[in-house]
């Protein structure tokens, strides 16, 4: 197990400092998967920020007789704004508040190929909202108290990647159906489901090429805060706030190239595009969300490629909005 020191800064949290617990255990050279460098890995995020959030993280995935393993759990404490529904909430006066949450969710797959997953995925969480300042979080939204909801459902993956944590050749398809009820009722339910390809290329010899293209869509009761949402340090970099841009639906389309200069030293450049909408009939290119940036990259573990992110990037909105965020 190896240990490091993490720190992080975006106009939300402010600067976040904490620790980093990692341990990797490498495939067996019996292994199924030879073809494919399929380590297990957990990963932990103790952190705690100037403005006051609090975010313990553990996740990590196991590879083990045919069977993939992928886990995490989370609690999360931070003060944030709802800015409402729809893809141009950008110029509303959002409410504040104080969010808590709990969850912990896991995908359980069987491998019937060296490449072919099959199996279920399932998420427990625990909302709370504290504290609502402001008229755009109101009973009329779903959920604008938080509650409690547990969902199930089927997923299937083909995954071609050369190495799960940093690929440089192959593809990652993952499609999945979870169907959610909330523990606080009998009525609310919602279904959520999801395609995320991924491709990874090397180019020139000394460049990967990656590429993501992500569709979701839901239905049902389903409450604000799990609707289909773009932004975050994952989808859209550069779009800092969880809660500004969410719908019943989403899209987006994101590249980046990466650069090894030296042994463990990279740097990336990266861009992306896209929307959340109410309906598919609706014109799902207004309002484009638009973000790029630059960054590095440092493996902590070499031979596992597991690697310490450096990223800083903009939002840039239809009406040439922007937001600006670092990762460290």
């Amino acid at each position: 197990m190896s240990l490091y020191p993490v720190s992080s800064y975006d106009p939300m949290s402010g600067w976040e400092f904490g620790v980093m617990p990692v341990f990797a255990i490498a495939p067996k050279k019996d292994s199924t998967f030879n073809n494919y460098y399929r380590s297990s890995t957990i990963t932990s995020h103790l952190t705690y920020s100037t403005k006051q959030w609090t975010n313990i993280r553990i996740e990590g995935q196991v590879f083990t007789h045919g069977f993939n393993i992928v886990g995490y759990c989370q609690y999360l404490n931070d003060p944030s704004s709802f800015y409402g529904i729809g893809n141009d909430t950008i110029n509303k006066n959002p409410s504040t508040l104080m969010s808590r949450y709990f969850k912990i969710g896991s995908e359980f797959t069987n491998g019937f190929s060296d490449i072919h997953f099959l199996g279920i995925k399932f998420e427990y969480l625990i909302q709370n909202f504290t504290d609502i300042q402001g008229s755009v979080l109101n009973s009329h939204i779903e959920g604008y108290t938080g509650g409690n909801s547990f969902g199930l459902g089927p997923i299937y993956k083909i995954d071609t990647r050369n190495n799960v944590n940093f690929p440089t050749n192959g593809c990652l398809l993952q499609a999945s159906a979870v169907y959610s009820f909330m523990l606080n009722t009998t009525v609310k339910k919602f279904e959520m489901y999801s395609i995320d390809y991924r491709k990874y290329v090397t180019v020139m010899r000394t460049y990967v090429l990656a590429f993501q293209t992500l569709v979701s869509s839901s239905t049902g009761d389903v409450p604000f805060y799990k609707l289909p949402s773009i932004g975050g340090k994952y989808n859209l970099r550069g779009i800092s706030n969880k809660f500004m841009y969410i719908d019943k639906n989403e899209w987006f389309v994101q590249t980046e190239i990466r650069k090894t200069l030296y042994k463990k030293i990279g740097v990336v450049a990266f861009g992306g595009i896209g929307n959340v909408f109410a309906n598919w009939n609706d014109n799902i290119m207004t309002h484009l969300k638009i973000v790029y940036g630059f960054g590095g990259r440092f493996q902590i573990l070499p031979h596992d490629k597991i690697n310490l992110r450096f990223d800083r990037s903009e939002e840039h909105t239809s009406e040439l909005q922007s937001r600006q965020y670092l990762v460290c």
